[in-house]
């Protein structure tokens, strides 16, 4: 908060002021949002690894990894060494949370406390990719490590056989890449996908493997394939899709990462059937 000399300010009494709570508030993985602080979150440990920093001219290590609980996953970072084990399940309290393209990201330091609990509290079997509908996910801006599904409405412009940076893997634009210049570029193959659930439509990228898998076929020898984008939207186009992996939110919507997609069409009659048996049931 910046004060400058046009700003008025006037005392008040305390009573008119609401009151604060600082008791630490209890969130599920699926509720923890950037600017979050004194969280407390009972999670399983699901990955964990460690590495050197230097702060403040002084080396310390960090505690990093994945976070999981029956509602979704989350990044963490330990700025202390609360000997964490993979598999572990713990109810931190003191922590505070940052996002990074939507993808929430829970911190806690020495300030924070860590109990360990019953590995039963929550099961492995319990910490599972979540579906969830497209609404939640633009609601959200993001999240790590979900599932959803729709129908493809659009092939985007770039999708097809690309050639990539050797160094840094982006896509090269007229031979050149935006940080090593001029290159020789790897062919490589890629879908760019938007997909529509009746609640909200985000982008989706499927790299060569799920691409090649989608279209039962394998990547052209030849790097400007012109039917390949054609055969893309004969064969996908109008079909329902499902698409695992993380989501990243921008200023220019939600795009999917995809760790894994199929084909989910379903049969329309049988579909139909079973709402109309549903409903004369409920009459």
């Amino acid at each position: 908060v910046n004060f400058g000399d046009r700003t008025r300010v006037t005392k008040t009494d305390t009573s008119e002021l609401p009151e604060i709570s600082l008791e630490p508030r209890e969130y599920k993985m699926k509720e923890l949002r950037g600017g979050l602080s004194s969280a407390e979150v009972t999670a399983r440990i699901l990955e964990i690894k460690d590495r050197d920093v230097e702060v403040s001219g002084q080396k310390k290590k960090v505690f990093s990894g994945m976070l999981g609980d029956e509602t979704g996953k989350a990044q963490f970072t330990a700025w202390h060494d609360f000997k964490l084990k993979e598999g572990t399940v713990v109810k931190i309290t003191g922590g505070y949370v940052k996002t990074w393209k939507g993808i929430p990201q829970f911190t806690f330091d020495e300030k924070a406390t860590v109990e360990k609990l019953d590995a039963s509290t929550i099961a492995k079997k319990d910490v599972k990719t979540q579906k969830i509908e497209l609404s939640e996910l633009a609601e959200r801006n993001g999240a790590l490590d979900v599932e959803v599904e729709g129908t493809i409405i659009e092939i985007r412009k770039g999708s097809g056989v690309v050639q990539r940076c050797p160094e840094c893997n982006r896509v090269l634009q007229n031979g050149a890449c935006a940080v090593h210049g001029t290159v020789e570029g790897k062919t490589d193959m890629r879908m760019k996908l938007v997909i529509d659930d009746g609640t909200g439509s985000v982008g989706a990228i499927l790299g060569k493997e799920l691409t090649e898998k989608l279209l039962g076929r394998t990547m052209p020898d030849t790097a400007d394939d012109a039917g390949l984008v054609e055969e893309m939207n004969t064969r996908l186009f109008g079909h329902r899709i499902s698409v695992q992996g993380n989501a990243l939110g921008d200023q220019y919507g939600i795009t999917v990462i995809a760790r894994d997609a199929k084909l989910a069409d379903f049969d329309v009659a049988a579909e139909a059937e079973r709402l109309a048996q549903e409903l004369e049931e409920l009459l």
